[in-house]
């Protein structure tokens, strides 16, 4: 008998869309205050995420200094991505500060995390829409907070406020067709993708952390070449 698994290539996205058979039962979650395990609960994070070290400015450029931020949402999943951005981001910082520039990355771990007076979510957003670029990144699935976070970034950037920038990445994944689970959360990606392609917005493939950066790299450099701040 042949127990090997049957594996769907989610490399391309012109084709239908996956559904789950309606006898799948309901998926269980775990609930942390505020947070669901796989969206924002930091010790379930498998690779750390580096702190955000000290660039020296020069006296003579602080005044003139032009500040980028960025705030990058992603799942838990991601964890990799998420720490080559960072590493990407600092980099960037030791020799773009020279030029005139700093990048700011914002990040939901290194914020305030104690109780508010409001949703927790609602307070990432306030921060988020401080931003001027907002980067999404999707795997396998896209949480509800992710999810919210590129609503919001897209219908205020509509309208002329921050972020001026979206950018949505989209690692390419595989997934056996056996497991009814995965397939499932990846109809919430399908759904994100088509809302993107009804609205004829772009996004972008990509195959690992290393190719998620260098992408997001060029888009950076054509950012500071085009836009005023």
């Amino acid at each position: 008998m042949n127990n090997s698994l049957n594996l769907l290539p989610i490399n391309q996205f012109a084709f239908e869309k996956i559904r789950s058979e309606s006898s799948m039962p309901e998926d269980i979650y775990k609930i942390g205050i505020h947070f669901d395990t796989d969206q924002r609960k930091i010790d379930d994070w498998d690779v750390e995420i580096p702190k955000s070290e000290t660039v020296e400015i020069q006296q003579s450029l602080q005044n003139d200094i032009k500040t980028i931020k960025i705030f990058l949402a992603s799942s838990k999943e991601l964890s990799q991505e998420r720490q080559k951005m960072t590493q990407l981001i600092q980099k960037e910082n030791n020799h773009l500060v020279k030029q005139g520039w700093y990048l700011e990355l914002v990040i939901w771990e290194d914020l305030l995390h104690s109780f508010q007076g409001e949703r927790i979510q609602d307070y990432f957003n306030k921060k988020m829409l401080e931003c001027d670029v907002v980067v999404v990144v999707i795997g396998s699935k896209v949480g509800d907070f992710t999810h919210e976070e590129f609503n919001l970034a897209w219908e205020h950037l509509k309208k002329g406020h921050c972020p001026r920038y979206l950018f949505v990445y989209v690692k390419e994944i595989s997934i056996s067709t056996q497991d009814r689970a995965a397939l499932k959360n990846y109809n919430k990606v399908l759904d994100l993708i088509e809302t993107i392609e009804e609205k004829e917005q772009l996004y972008e493939n990509f195959k690992n952390p290393v190719d998620f950066v260098y992408q997001f790299k060029s888009q950076l450099a054509h950012i500071m070449e085009t836009t005023e701040f």
